[in-house]
């Protein structure tokens, strides 16, 4: 029996640090500032009464009722949801809803965006979703789209490049707005947050890397021998044209699955999470053959997306913090900042040889390991008293020859300002 896909999830994920939230305005920005605790702490109050899934009446950020920020999980009549695996283990606690404001902080927990962007997509039919969230000091935003239908391995390939390639997006709040290939989209998104955020239409970029694409096969079908992962099999080159985002007749000569292999649940009955320096793909085959559509991928595509955000926002600061301390002295409020960033590395990594793993996935560790920040992380953690040294996870291995196949030549995104 061939391998059909019916459902896969794709996010891309662009995160950028600001620091120059960290200065004061001569008036209160339309968003409320978060960089320091007392402002963060006031912030969160707030959002807790703010509705979540409003949609924007007016120009998305803002735009609508209530306060323009809300907590980051699903709340219903003042209730928690659903129960995520992330935020409880994120928080430590079950009712997370409950959790302090003074501990939130200490956790950096972002706040979302509390009205949804309506997003029309210009020569596609597939759903597309945007979520804003506001770090203390920087912002994400993450466009993810649900493609259902009945796909062969290559036709699947090519649709998700086509994602990137030839599909055009706007945000309906404008009349007559101008359209966008995905690669400028979230960028423009991005560019609205920061506006909104800072009260000035003048935009100062800090650390910005290339946007995280996740892809999740939610549903497929087939024999669970033909969906196993082999080296140089269909399904291999089908993992590795995904994280590209590149078509499967691209994919020539993809390197071993085990130097792509990244620890996580994904890992029984054949399957894998796929990683490439900025992607993974989520292959488990294990579930969605004995389910169907599984929601359990759904919320561990959804998990990953989070971890995601928070790590790039925490990379972002040790970035920042490392080069403002060379050359003289952290602003007001940035010590703080830059410590906890420090810590909450440290904690996703692992210390003295020991992992105190927030997510199950290693996918957070191989995301900090790969960002070429090392030195960077290890000045702040001096910087901030913590002496022990993070886990061998975030050495770098010796860069192995890959085989020609369809690596993104992109290079780094267009700067959007």
């Amino acid at each position: 029996m061939p391998v059909i896909l019916h459902q896969i999830r794709v996010s891309h994920i662009w995160t950028e640090t600001t620091p120059a939230l960290l200065r004061p305005t001569s008036a209160p920005p339309p968003i409320p500032q978060l960089t320091l605790p007392a402002h963060y702490e006031r912030a969160f109050q707030n959002a807790r009464l703010a509705e979540t899934g409003s949609t924007a009446t007016e120009e998305w950020p803002l735009g609508g009722p209530g306060p323009p920020l809300t907590v980051p999980w699903e709340v219903r009549d003042g209730r928690l949801r659903d129960i995520s695996n992330f935020w409880f283990r994120t928080l430590g606690y079950r009712d997370y809803s409950a959790v302090s404001p003074e501990r939130a902080w200490r956790a950096q927990i972002p706040l979302k965006i509390a009205h949804t962007a309506r997003v029309e997509v210009g020569n596609g039919h597939h759903r597309v979703a945007v979520e804003a969230l506001c770090h203390p000091l920087a912002n994400s935003v993450a466009v993810s789209q649900l493609l259902n239908g009945e796909y062969t391995p290559a036709a699947a390939a090519g649709l998700v490049a086509s994602v990137e390639r030839g599909v055009r997006y706007r945000v309906t709040d404008r009349p007559g707005g101008p359209w966008y290939g995905l690669r400028r989209f979230g960028p423009e998104l991005l560019t609205r947050l920061d506006r909104a955020r800072r009260g000035v239409r003048a935009c100062e970029p800090g650390y910005s890397p290339d946007p995280f694409v996740l892809v999740t096969v939610v549903q497929g079908s087939g024999n669970a021998d033909e969906c196993r992962v082999v080296d140089g099999g269909e399904v291999h080159r089908l993992l590795e044209a995904l994280a590209t985002r590149g078509t499967l007749d691209e994919v020539e000569r993809p390197g071993s699955p085990a130097d792509r292999a990244i620890d996580g649940r994904a890992h029984r009955g054949g399957g894998m999470l796929y990683g490439d320096d900025r992607a993974r793909v989520v292959w488990a085959p294990y579930r969605f053959l004995a389910t169907g559509r599984c929601r359990w991928l759904g919320c561990y595509h959804r998990n990953l997306t989070l971890s995601t955000a928070l790590t790039d926002a925490w990379l972002g600061v040790a970035a920042w913090g490392a080069e403002a301390l060379r050359q003289g002295r952290l602003p007001v409020g940035g010590d703080e900042l830059v410590e906890r960033a420090a810590r909450l590395l440290g904690f996703v990594c692992g210390t003295g040889g020991k992992s105190n793993v927030v997510y199950r996935s290693r996918s957070a560790a191989a995301q900090i390991r790969d960002s070429g920040l090392e030195s960077e992380i290890g000045q702040i953690r001096k910087y901030s008293g913590i002496s022990e040294n993070l886990s061998s996870t975030i050495i770098k291995p010796a860069k192995k020859d890959r085989p020609a196949g369809p690596k993104d030549t992109r290079g780094h995104r267009e700067k959007h300002r």
